[in-house]
């Protein structure tokens, strides 16, 4: 067996880096015992690698060699005796060991199993795969993020808070791993695993917080098929792994040269699924040890020899490890709330407990009054007024003194200055009368604006009425027409965008740059930011409701779990759902993507709803067929749409086929042709008013596919809009435009789990300039509008706050 590390550290031990041998043979012909040589080499080998992922560094272990010469064994380790057990099963109980020795430090322990199979990635730890096909199981996709960092889609994460149940895990994955019989081996993995810890570190009173992965991989074996002999399936599988194989003998080589100083930019990760998944592993921030594997029959030799020149070149690769710290924002709130509760109650006792008794006597006050008005009085240089230290007295003196003449003189006096009362309430006449003119102008400006927007909105209408008849007379496609530019219309359009930007007031009559309060600035889309004008919290009740101040109509809602909230949001659609269909004989749903749809799949199992009557949009779509795991439209229909009766030409799916531009055009029109009876406009006629629209919300602040920053969060005219270059994959997509969303009767936002409380925390409580959130954005002009959150989404925001009036979103 050959260990071979590839990690270069400031803290490294003499002759970590280089090509280490260690004694034995994991050939299934050795008769050494196997307990002799198990432990030592994890001791030796993957010890190190593990204590180092508690301190903050990324580990990978990983199994290299031909099939049938022990990786598995020693990588999962034998079922029939304790001693047997492989490094995996010795790391997590290393792991848990290591937790319980550093009682300073709060850890939590995830752990995903993952399996590719003929290129193509499965979750092993599945609840479903045990009863499904093969074929039919969600596939597990990798995602790039703008910073390069590997996302996984469908690769289930799990917690583990004790060493039984992570091997319980363990056993789940092994269970449902793919094994078949070959000439070279009985039970042969046909199949490569990556088993990944996922730690998290956090030191009480520390505001910082360590994350570190430890892969452990078990590589499928390499073999000749013409030695082998092997056909049919088996044959197919072999293909797979010797081809990924010598994708990894690729990019090995690549780094390897690059070690060396050879000039290798490109290394080629992308060849396969496995080298993508193991890009860090084996070329980042990474302490990286390889087991080389080998057989010791001499008719295995070649392929002993071609095992160890790979781990000879794989030794030669040097990584750059450092620990992964990061400083936790909301850690660090809470730390300064704290502190400065603890100032105001140091304050208040070097004040000697003023704040502990009560208000000023009567007799107290009439003292106060006399000593007002004899230091108002007194007009020589030398006057003075003593309070004392006592903020009560210095509080209570202002309220004294309402009448303002009174106020004026004794600024006047305070500053050494002699102020004319009648000059004072001249100036401030002049100033409010200014002020008035101003806005007069102002109002006259936006009502002259539109009048003419709506003007152009109705030439507009107008000319795409006579395009639509006349493809109707002459017998052309209406749709493709209208899906068509027409320079008429985007000159009005231009001309309709060019009078709002001319109505914007000039944003450099403040200091900063943007206004006090939040909204109303200037964004980089020449646009203008809604007004924040909340300063108050409501009422809680269960579940914990918060009324936005000011704005009745929208309000947070906060659950104890996800599945309560799940529960009150589809009862939630339900409740909308009668109400619509006894106002005006039918409802209209519209549904975002992600995990939000499948909160709604108790909604198939409620009895006596006319479906019949419902129509389903989507607020944001992938342009991709509607068969592909990344449409929106599969994913509603899997958890919902096909359990309940709502007839097909009532559920708008994306049209297949065209272009993102052409989505776009084509969904609006169908919305278009909608009677008011299906789908109202507002009063103006420039947008849909649909009885409820549900959002989900991203870690950046997005929803639907309006992204920060984006030139689609700006809009303000159009229903549907196309996004060809989302900085989430796939690219390019459709979605509705915050006009639309905004036109609603009711919009829901949900967010439920811990990985949304930071962004739920900056939406509801962080201001935003100088451009908002999508998520900030979402205000229903004169809709309903209500978050609905559990308690581990909610879990940031200071709701004792709100309860004491400072609301939604609080400015700082």
């Amino acid at each position: 067996m050959l260990a071979v590390s590839s990690d270069v550290a400031d803290d490294a031990e003499p002759g970590e880096g280089e090509l280490a041998t260690r004694a034995g043979q994991t050939g299934q012909s050795s008769n050494i015992d196997i307990f002799l040589r198990v432990k030592p080499v994890f001791e030796r080998v993957a010890r190190p690698v593990v204590v180092g992922s508690m301190q903050g560094f990324n580990g990978t272990i990983f199994a290299y060699g031909q099939t049938g010469s022990g990786k598995t064994f020693t990588i999962t380790g034998g079922a029939d005796r304790y001693v047997d057990r492989g490094i995996i099963p010795r790391t997590i109980a290393c792991v848990y060991g290591e937790v319980a020795k550093q009682a300073g430090y709060t850890f939590q322990v995830y752990i995903s199993y993952l399996e590719i199979y003929n290129e193509v990635g499965y979750d092993l730890l599945d609840p479903t795969r045990e009863v499904q096909a093969m074929e039919d199981l969600p596939q597990v996709y990798i995602q790039e993020d703008e910073d390069q960092n590997i996302h996984f889609k469908n690769l289930s994460v799990h917690r583990a808070a004790t060493e039984e149940e992570a091997l319980n895990l363990l056993f789940l994955g092994d269970t449902n791993r793919t094994v078949s019989e070959t000439p070279m081996n009985q039970a042969s993995t046909r199949s490569h695993c990556i088993f990944t810890i996922m730690l998290e570190a956090r030191q009480a009173g520390s505001d910082v917080v360590r994350r570190s992965k430890l892969h452990l991989v078990d590589l499928a074996g390499s073999e000749r098929v013409a030695k082998s002999g092997v056909d049919g399936t088996t044959l197919k599988e072999a293909k797979y792994i010797n081809l990924s194989l010598h994708y990894l003998e690729q990019v090995i080589v690549a780094l390897q040269e690059r070690s060396m100083g050879l000039a290798r930019v490109h290394v080629p990760y992308r060849n396969s699924l496995m080298t993508l998944v193991l890009r860090d592993s084996l070329g980042g921030n990474c302490r990286t040890v390889m087991v080389a594997t080998v057989s010791g029959e001499a008719e295995h030799m070649e392929e002993s020899i071609s095992t160890c020149r790979f781990a000879q070149r794989v030794a030669l690769i040097k990584n750059e490890v450092s620990v992964n710290e990061e400083v936790n924002p909301a850690a660090i709130i809470r730390r300064l709330k704290q502190e400065v509760r603890d100032l105001k109650d140091e304050l208040q006792l070097l004040r000697g407990g003023a704040a502990q008794r009560g208000p000023l006597t009567p007799d107290e006050l009439l003292r106060l009054r006399q000593q007002l008005l004899a230091y108002v009085g007194d007009s020589s240089a030398g006057a003075s007024l003593n309070l004392g230290g006592d903020m009560m007295m210095i509080r209570a003196s202002w309220q004294v003194k309402q009448r303002d003449s009174e106020i004026a003189i004794m600024i006047g006096m305070v500053k050494g200055r002699s102020s004319s009362i009648a000059q004072v309430i001249e100036d401030n006449k002049q100033l409010l009368k200014t002020k008035y003119e101003q806005a007069k102008a102002l109002g006259v400006a936006v009502n002259t604006s539109k009048a003419r927007i709506n003007e152009l909105r109705a030439q507009i209408e107008q000319w795409r009425m006579q395009r639509s008849a006349a493809c109707v007379a002459e017998g052309r496609d209406a749709l493709a027409e209208l899906a068509q530019d027409d320079p008429r219309e985007l000159q009005a359009k231009q001309a309709i965008e060019q009078v709002k930007f001319n109505v914007i007031p000039n944003n450099g009559q403040w200091e900063t740059g943007v206004p006090p309060v939040m909204g109303a600035h200037l964004m980089a889309s020449g646009t203008v930011a809604p007004i924040s004008t909340s300063s108050g919290a409501g009422v809680g009740v269960e579940p914990h409701q918060f009324q936005y101040p000011g704005e009745s109509n929208a309000q947070v809602v906060v659950y104890a779990t996800g599945k309560n909230a799940a529960a009150g949001l589809a009862k939630s659609v339900t409740e909308a759902a009668a109400a619509a269909i006894k106002e005006k004989g039918s409802f209209t749903l519209v549904l975002s993507g992600g995990s939000l749809i499948g909160m709604l799949s108790s909604i198939a199992d409620v009895r006596g709803i006319d479906f019949s009557k419902w129509w389903v949009f989507f607020v944001d779509e992938r342009n991709v067929p509607l068969s592909s795991a990344d449409s929106n439209y599969k994913g509603a229909q899997e958890a919902l749409l096909g359990r309940v009766g709502i007839p097909a030409d009532q559920v708008f799916a994306i049209q297949e086929g065209l272009t993102v531009s052409q989505a776009a055009t084509n969904y609006e029109g169908r919305l278009l042709s909608l009677p008011a009876s299906v789908l109202p406009r507002t009063a103006d006629g420039s947008m849909p008013v649909f009885d409820l629209i549900l959002l989900g919300i991203g870690p950046d602040g997005h929803v639907a596919s309006l992204f920060p920053n984006a030139p689609e969060a700006a809009v303000t005219s159009g229903w549907v809009l196309p996004v060809s270059n989302s900085p989430k994959p796939p690219p390019e997509r459709i979605t509705f435009s915050l006009p639309a969303i905004n036109a609603a009767k009711e919009v829901a936002v949900v967010a439920v789990g811990e990985s949304k409380a930071e962004i739920v925390q900056r939406a509801l409580e962080v201001q935003a300039l100088p451009g908002a959130l999508p998520a900030q954005l979402v205000r229903p002009s004169s809709g309903k509008l209500r978050w609905v959150l559990d308690s581990m989404s909610a879990q940031h925001l200071a709701l004792e706050e709100w309860e004491s009036g400072k609301g939604f979103p609080r400015n700082k």
